[in-house]
C-alpha cells in the first residue's frame, strides 16, 4: 500500500513532531478521565453518532497544541472538520474516540492523533485515557508504549487462537455484506471483539493482545494510526473491497492478515 519511493518522508522530523505533542494529548486524556462518569452535554450527529462537551474540550486542547507546534500544518479533526494549512504535513485527530462508551460509563476511550506526509499516515499517538497509557512512533519505527519499545508482531499460533477486533462506520447499519464478513471472521478466530473504540483495539494489536482488526467502512480517523504504526512492527495493512472503497482494511500481524483476507475474499466473491 505504501510505496516508500513515492511517499518518502523525513522520519526524524515526523518523530520530533509526535514526541512534541505527547504531553498535549495526555493533557486531553487527563481532562477526559476527570470528567468520566460525570454530567455531560450531548448533541446528536449523523447516523446515530453523538458528540459531548468533553469531545470539544479535548479537541480544543489538541488543536491548540498542533498550532503551537506547527502553525502551517493542515488539520483534519473529527469535530472541527478541515483546518487548512500550507504544508506537506497534516494531522488527523479524533479528540475522544469511543464517545458512546464514554457516555455509557464504559472505560474504553481515548485519543487518536496521526501525522501524515502528503496525505499518507506516517506517525501517530494513541492514548488510552482511562489507563493512562500511550503508544507513539513512526512508520520506520521504533514504536513505544509508555516510553518502552514494543517488539515485532510475530505470532506463533494460528488465526483460530487469535482475538480480532471489529470496527465499522456508523452508517453501515445492517449491511448484509458487512454481516457476512463479520460472521466469517468470527467463525475463524478465537474471538471477535467490537469495543467501539478503535484507539483501544489498535493499541491491543500493537501490543500483541489482539492478532489484528478489521475495519468495515470505518470513520476516517479509525485506522489512521494503525496504518502508520502496524508496519513499523512488521505487521501488515491491507485493503479489501471489490469497488475500491477506501475504508475497508485488515491490519495486524502479517500471518493473521493473510488468513483473514482469504476468508473475507471468499465472502466478498459470493
Amino acid at each position: 500500500m505504501f510505496d516508500e519511493a513515492t511517499h518518502a518522508y523525513p522520519d526524524a522530523e515526523a518523530r520530533r513532531h509526535v514526541e512534541s505533542l505527547i504531553a498535549t494529548v495526555c493533557e486531553a486524556g487527563a481532562l477526559a478521565k476527570a470528567r468520566f462518569d460525570s454530567d455531560l452535554r450531548l448533541d446528536d450527529k449523523a447516523h446515530g453518532d453523538i458528540v459531548t462537551d468533553v469531545d470539544l474540550a479535548c479537541e480544543t486542547i489538541i488543536i491548540a497544541g498542533i498550532r503551537a507546534l506547527a502553525p502551517t500544518h493542515h488539520i483534519h479533526s473529527e469535530e472541527a472538520g478541515v483546518l487548512d494549512g500550507a504544508s506537506d504535513w497534516s494531522w488527523i485527530v479524533d479528540p475522544l474516540d469511543g464517545t458512546h462508551n464514554y457516555v455509557s460509563g464504559i472505560p474504553l476511550f481515548g485519543m487518536i492523533v496521526s501525522l501524515c506526509f502528503r496525505g499518507e499516515p506516517v506517525a501517530a499517538i494513541l492514548h488510552d485515557a482511562h489507563r493512562e497509557e500511550t503508544v507513539h512512533g513512526t512508520r520506520h519505527g521504533p514504536v513505544f508504549l509508555n516510553g518502552a519499545p514494543l517488539p515485532a508482531l510475530s505470532p506463533e499460533k494460528p488465526l483460530r487462537s487469535a482475538t480480532i477486533g471489529w470496527t465499522q462506520g456508523y452508517a453501515v447499519g445492517d449491511d448484509p455484506t458487512a454481516r457476512r464478513v463479520r460472521d466469517r471472521v468470527e467463525a475463524n478466530a478465537k474471538r471477535l471483539m467490537a469495543t467501539w473504540s478503535p484507539v483501544i483495539e489498535t493499541m491491543k494489536v500493537l501490543t500483541g493482545k489482539f492478532g489484528g482488526m478489521v475495519s468495515y467502512d470505518g470513520e476516517f480517523t479509525d485506522l489512521s494510526a494503525a496504518r502508520a504504526l502496524v508496519p513499523a512492527l512488521g505487521g501488515k495493512v491491507a485493503r479489501f473491497s471489490r469497488g475500491g472503497e477506501d475504508r475497508r482494511f485488515v491490519v495486524g500481524a502479517a500471518p493473521y492478515v493473510d488468513a483473514l483476507l482469504a476468508e473475507i475474499g471468499a465472502v466478498m466473491s459470493d
